[in-house]
């Protein structure tokens, strides 16, 4: 009877606090026109967000409980930053992105860029997910990688901080670290790891594999071979026009049929093809690859046939052709065995659209939930742009009104280009510019190129910030929120503090708490380090930060 008794008191109870929140929701909610639009913000307060990204292999075992670790990825905190709050008068908010998993924004990333290419086929279980990265995208992609049952290998810079490597080589992701050399040199860590997937790919292949193996006996083809492939691009636009017309599906869901894995983009089908006659001709001897017609495999030898001779309709034993002997050993020392037969898939994590859709999808939509729309600004750091300009575009296009701005690092090109239009000062003009400058204590932000997630931003202007403005944040922030930041989460502050002093008291203002300082303390918290190279913290409140107006985007 008791029991009865008290289920009935928990129903009524129920029932109770649901008319509690409908009527507080259509108070808070009293602007609405008709019912129609206060059941859609109804909706909006009640689901966990519209995060369209995490749907793929995705379920809840129950209410309130994540299907796995990917599962508890994004639904971040949004807090109030207390000491920067009183300190300017504005509401400052940080969306705790380094409570995910992975310990960092660049979660939600990995899962939209693995979930994307699991489903295009472009990537299938057991293969290998390759990244050239300094930042926390590696450790997410190693993480969310194995989730999916798949293997990761990531190419560093040598100057990132050792702890990253620890962090990777433990996760089981095969770490290789590379001297920092500028994006267009072809030992970039971003290109070495597109070589590596590219590797990858070709072990699941035995032509390919015979062709790569043979490209690494020959320590100049590699660079002919780069340069005779971007004369095909008009080749492989015409190549997806042709199958569009005929198909009907967008070029980007166009694949061909792979035999260990569902489907490869027909781009990189096509481009892999251009690649094996290319370097057959180089083989050969022949330096314009339009010279040859044929190339063929048989068995452990590869033969090179002359256009002459294919166009004489000579048979392979009449030719008599150029014979390469390929033994297994051949292939690449960088693959792990584990990977072959499987294939590899590049991240691409600077020009995949996947990152801006993470955002787009994920981050922006939280943002505008957890305020209940009532946001005036927001500012990043970009370093990919992806979060940027997924926040920035989502943000806008709910209220054209929110002011979005870029905090810019030393040494990147960005603040330049979003208000005036150009990369490079003239005092930093092809030529001139140092080739590796030591630029910014900072690590995953900043950048001296245009990527393609970046152009989607949306901004209206962008201040600089400098390394002492961030270490001086750290400490701050440390000493009275207890929030232990990373150095990209530390610039993000100091551009809200900008920006609250450009608006005045009573703006609210979001910004990105990017990952913790666990990460940075080889560095960015390293006392020694900081006094070597003399940005030991002294500041005692915000003076560190002098009233600055941002230059407007052009």
């Amino acid at each position: 009877m008791q029991r009865r008794e008290g289920v009935v008191v928990a129903s009524v109870a129920a029932v109770v606090l649901a008319a509690a929140a409908v009527v507080s929701l259509r108070w808070k909610h009293r602007k609405c026109e008709s019912w129609k639009e206060f059941v859609r913000h109804w909706g909006m307060m009640c689901t966990e967000t519209s995060q369209k990204h995490l749907n793929f292999n995705r379920g809840r075992a129950g209410v309130g409980v994540s299907e796995g670790v990917i599962g508890a990825i994004g639904n971040t905190p949004l807090i109030r930053i207390r000491s920067l709050s009183e300190a300017t008068g504005c509401e400052i908010y940080g969306k705790c992105e380094f409570l995910n998993p992975g310990g960092s924004v660049k979660d939600r990333v990995a899962v939209q860029i693995i979930e994307e290419a699991l489903q295009s086929g472009a990537l299938c279980v057991g293969g290998v997910v390759t990244e050239g990265s300094a930042g926390s995208t590696a450790v997410s992609l190693a993480m969310v990688a194995l989730a999916y049952g798949c293997r990761c290998h990531v190419v560093i810079p040598d100057d990132a901080a050792i702890e990253k490597t620890q962090i990777l080589e433990s996760m089981g992701a095969t770490v290789e670290r590379v001297r920092p050399v500028s994006i267009t040199h072809k030992n970039h860590f971003v290109n070495v790891a597109r070589r590596r997937a590219l590797e990858a790919r070709a072990a699941n292949s035995a032509p390919e594999a015979q062709l790569y193996a043979i490209s690494k006996q020959n320590p100049h083809l590699e660079e002919k071979v780069d340069h005779h492939v971007k004369a095909f691009t008009s080749e492989v636009h015409e190549f997806h026009a042709a199958i569009h017309s005929k198909s009907g599906l967008p070029c980007e869901i166009i694949a061909t049929r792979n035999n260990s894995c569902d489907s490869r983009p027909a781009e990189e089908e096509f481009l892999i093809s251009i690649q094996k006659e290319i370097i057959a001709c180089l083989i050969a001897g022949v330096t314009d690859s339009s010279h040859v017609k044929n190339t063929r495999s048989s068995g452990e030898k590869l033969h090179v046939i002359s256009e002459e001779q294919a166009n004489a309709g000579m048979s392979l034993a009449e030719a008599q052709p150029t014979e390469l002997h390929v033994r297994d050993s051949d292939s690449s020392d960088h693959l792990n065995s584990k990977w072959q037969g499987r294939g590899g898939y590049f991240a691409d994590q600077f020009e995949n659209l996947a990152n801006f859709r993470a955002h787009y999808e994920g981050t922006g939509p939280e943002i505008w939930v957890q305020t209940g729309g009532k946001v005036d600004a927001f500012v990043a750091a970009a370093g990919t742009g992806g979060t940027i300009a997924g926040v920035s575009r989502y943000l806008k296009e709910q209220n054209p009104q929110v002011k979005c701005f870029l905090i810019d690092p030393p040494g990147s090109g960005l603040y330049n280009k979003v208000t005036r239009g150009v990369m490079y000062t003239r005092e930093e003009a092809e030529g001139k510019r140092m080739k590796n400058p030591f630029d910014t204590i900072t690590e995953g932000i900043g950048i001296n190129r245009i990527t393609e997630n970046f152009k989607k931003a949306q901004l209206d202007g962008a201040f600089r910030g400098t390394d002492k403005e961030a270490v001086e944040m750290a400490r701050y922030l440390m000493r009275n929120d207890g929030l232990f930041l990373g150095s990209s989460s530390s610039m993000n502050c100091v551009g809200a503090v900008r920006v609250a002093q450009m608006l005045g008291p009573g703006h609210t203002i979001v910004t990105i708490l990017c990952d913790g300082g666990a990460r940075h303390l080889s560095k960015f918290h390293n006392a020694d380090y900081l006094a070597a190279q003399g940005l030991t913290p002294i500041a005692k409140s915000l003076e560190f930060i002098q009233p600055r107006n941002p230059a407007h985007a052009v």
